[in-house]
């Protein structure tokens, strides 16, 4: 974290181009062994790093202890965009490579498998200034294919040439296009009386 604020206080250069600055992040947790700092340790309930089925429960208080420590460490990330003024000029984005197993289906760690615990990750974008409009949640299936051109989009770049994936900001107004040239039907629905059981 210090390193990433030190790098916004010194500029590149003098050119008119020397406010400009791009920062990739990688922060290794949440991962294993589920170690995580002592302000966060047993945050969520005794801890475990050690694997086994018989340490489930300890292990996911580790991880979601992780998880937790790693949004601590971006809110800091983010505060010091803030403190800056560069939050209204900054594209920033959140993903990950993989999900983390637990049993749900029999398996732990990730790469074994594509359930949803570990293909399904997070991937929020704030464009600069929000300049999308009101946040929403998108329902489509994205990539991490996807971010290369959308980041390219935002940075108002033109691709040298064709890449892989499609800007998501894109796929979001031609969405919004075609649904207002052919609304979907209202979905219709009565529920039983006595049941509860639904009907149509």
């Amino acid at each position: 974290a210090r390193a990433f604020e030190a790098s916004l206080d010194e500029p590149d250069g003098d050119g008119p181009d020397a406010a400009l600055f791009f920062v990739y992040l990688h922060l290794v947790y949440p991962h294993r062994p589920y170690l995580p700092q002592d302000e966060f340790l047993g945050f969520f309930g005794p801890g475990s790093w050690r694997n086994g089925l018989e340490y489930r429960e300890g292990m996911i208080n580790s991880y979601d202890a992780e998880i937790r420590q790693t949004d601590a460490l971006l809110g800091r990330l983010l505060g010091a965009l803030e403190a800056r003024g560069l939050t209204a000029e900054t594209a920033i984005v959140f993903t990950s490579d993989h999900g983390e197993g637990f049993w749900e289906h029999g398996l732990d760690e990730h790469g074994k498998s594509f359930f949803d615990e570990e293909i399904r990750i997070p991937l929020l974008l704030v464009p600069p200034g929000g300049r999308d409009g009101a946040p929403a949640r998108v329902a489509t299936p994205a990539s991490n294919v996807d971010l290369f051109p959308t980041l390219l989009e935002l940075a108002d770049i033109e691709p040298a040439h064709s890449v892989a994936g499609s800007s998501l900001p894109r796929r979001r107004r031609e969405l919004r296009g075609a649904l207002r040239q052919h609304p979907p039907a209202p979905a219709r629905c009565w529920w039983g009386r006595s049941s509860g059981a639904a009907g149509s």
